[in-house]
């Protein structure tokens, strides 16, 4: 008898074996019907009937150009055999335009989708518990309303969604992952990525990064929010090449060493905000911003600015309220222009204009140190209004700089010029309706 139960139970397994790994089935819609897993070798559009896992290789392994692959609601199942197979779904190599669509992806050693080569799509598919990337494409992709969440990257340095060059990730959700040095959302050159967010991860090793694209690419209408990582770690929002636009974006309670938006040169920020981050919130060289926030940021770090400007840097129209220190442009850059700013309630210096720097119609008020803190050669100050500065409010250490039309009203020290420089009258006193509400009234020439 029991000799007899061992047989059944021993076909019973054969059989499920043999189904898991029977060939599609044509509909009478003409799509190929997927009962298990197995190897795609055709052309064509292929749809889940019902969940699958395999405990031990790909789940479904894409052999063939041009797969239209319809998850139906259905899950894909990696299982857990370690260093068993690279990817619950996986394109082999050479193979292109493949789309995969409408269903989940959990589990498995390696990420959940896997398709390096050209044209792939991604479309409505949440993929959680890979051990390693959620979902990674190759050049010319296309990731549109997934989600990707408690994902666990280890030790690899890479992304939870990643595609190449010329690929676009749009109405994406990237939550709860966690790994060594990874990024939420990455693109190549010339990519772009909308209306995602990026949240709730955490990093253990040094690096944690929410969006980041490479050069000429464009990050438009994204929030980055609450990812986190030890005080040592550098956990930044938003990190773009050269030639990149950054629209509309939030970053904020990212925590550890790092900061806020990086831009390298040529590229443009405009109405973007961060707030209370551990580092520094806006970090640009040789490229432009305006109108954007920077509120309550630097505690996590010794050089928590608002904004650090390079050399040939445009600020203009920005916000700086309630953070570690002002606007920052080293004195060995040059060629900054910083104008009609408003800093506001600085722990430290309000704004440091390097050499050659130009700095206009900026109101600076309720500064820990310095009000205006200019080292760099020939800077030139012209109608800023700079109000309570704890040490002196117009503090000119450079040489043969030009400061005209501005008004200083604090306790101590008003102004200092160290010679030769250039000036001309700096009203600190009360005068003909001298106002606080209306500093440009204030201005001497």
């Amino acid at each position: 008898m029991k000799g007899t139960a061992k047989k059944r139970m021993a076909a019973a397994v054969l059989g499920l074996a043999v189904a898991a790994w029977a060939l599609p089935g044509l509909a009478m819609d003409g799509v190929f019907e997927i009962t298990g897993a197995g190897t795609l070798t055709n052309p064509g559009s292929y749809r889940l009937t019902r969940d699958i896992s395999i405990f031990g290789g790909s789940c479904l392994v894409i052999a063939a150009d041009d797969v239209r692959l319809d998850l139906n609601g259905h899950q894909v199942y990696g299982g857990v055999v370690i260093g068993a197979h690279s990817g619950a779904i996986v394109q082999a190599s050479g193979v292109a335009n493949l789309t995969v669509l409408n269903g989940t992806v959990s589990g498995g050693w390696g990420p959940g989708i896997a398709a390096t080569g050209t044209g792939a799509r991604v479309m409505s598919v949440r993929v959680h518990n890979c051990t390693g990337s959620a979902i990674v494409l190759g050049d010319d992709a296309a990731v549109t309303d997934c989600t990707a969440f408690s994902n666990t990257l280890g030790s690899v340095t890479g992304a939870v969604i990643r595609a190449g060059d010329n690929s676009r990730v749009e109405n994406c959700m990237v939550l709860d992952n966690s790994g060594g040095s990874y990024s939420g959302i990455d693109v190549g050159d010339r990519g772009a990525v909308e209306r995602c967010m990026v949240g709730g991860n955490g990093v253990s090793g040094s690096l944690l990064t929410g969006v980041r694209a490479g050069d000429d690419a464009r990050v438009r209408l994204c929030s980055v929010v609450s990812n986190a990582g030890p005080v040592a770690a550098d956990c930044y929002g938003i990190v773009c090449g050269t030639g990149a636009i950054i629209e509309r974006c939030l970053v904020v309670d990212e925590q550890g060493g790092g900061g806020g938006i990086q831009a390298g040169p040529q590229s443009q920020i405009s109405e973007c905000v961060a707030e209370n981050l551990g580092g520094t919130a806006f970090e640009l060289n040789d490229a432009a911003m305006r109108r954007c926030v920077a509120v309550s940021n630097g505690a996590g770090a010794v050089y928590g600015y608002s904004c650090w400007a390079r050399s040939n840097t445009v600020v203009e129209s920005f916000v700086a309220w309630g953070n570690l220190r002002g606007i920052y442009h080293p004195t060995d850059d040059q060629d900054a222009q910083i104008r009609r700013c408003v800093v506001k309630h600085i722990v430290y210096d309000g704004v440091e204009p390097g050499s050659w720097s130009d700095m206009r119609e900026c109101l600076v008020d309720n500064i820990g140190d310095n009000g205006i803190d200019a080292w760099g050669h020939a800077a030139r100050i012209r109608d800023c209004h700079v109000l309570d500065a704890g040490d002196v409010g117009l503090f000119m250490g450079g040489t043969n700089g030009a400061v005209v039309g501005n008004s200083v009203v604090c306790t101590g020290t008003c102004y200092y010029f160290n010679l030769p420089n250039t000036y001309g009258e700096v009203t600190n006193a009360p005068h003909n309706g001298f106002t606080k509400e209306n500093p440009w009234l204030n201005f001497e020439f």
